[in-house]
């Protein structure tokens, strides 16, 4: 569903430490390889490193300048500020969310059916990736 060409719902979860395995984790463990033999002085020595770690078939790299790279978190903490406490007054750090919604949450209960409110600028959280946990709105200004 499209709000205004924006999502109206938005879904962001966090895997659990220790608990993920991606098909890249297998590129880098060849980049690492690869950097154990390799005598690395410049930036492009490890571009070389990185595009020559697969045999079969070459990495594509990209050589970066300083002027490539964002810092994100000046941008979004200029911007944003997030309640240090939960709607019921319970102290919230990011690093214990595991699930974040954008515009629907407040889950209500209707002939044993769970449905949930729409809720469009509102940001809502779980501590688990369980469905069973309630949702906990977040103020964010």
């Amino acid at each position: 569903m499209y709000r205004n060409k924006v999502y109206e719902r938005m879904d962001h979860k966090f895997l659990e430490q220790g608990h993920t395995y991606l098909e890249n984790d297998r590129d880098f463990a060849q980049i690492e390889k690869r950097k154990k033999n390799a005598t690395m002085y410049l930036p492009q020595h490890w571009v070389e490193v990185v595009r020559d770690a697969n045999v079969m078939k070459r990495f594509e790299t990209t050589a970066m300048e300083q002027q490539d790279f964002l810092d994100w978190k000046r941008f979004v903490s200029e911007r944003y500020k997030m309640a240090a406490k939960d709607q019921e007054g319970k102290r919230v750090l990011l690093r214990d969310i595991y699930w974040l919604n954008f515009g629907w949450g407040g889950e209500e209960k209707e002939a044993g059916k769970v449905s949930m409110k729409h809720y469009p600028d509102e940001v809502w959280v779980r501590f688990s990736l369980s469905g069973d946990e309630p949702w906990k709105k977040l103020k964010i200004v």
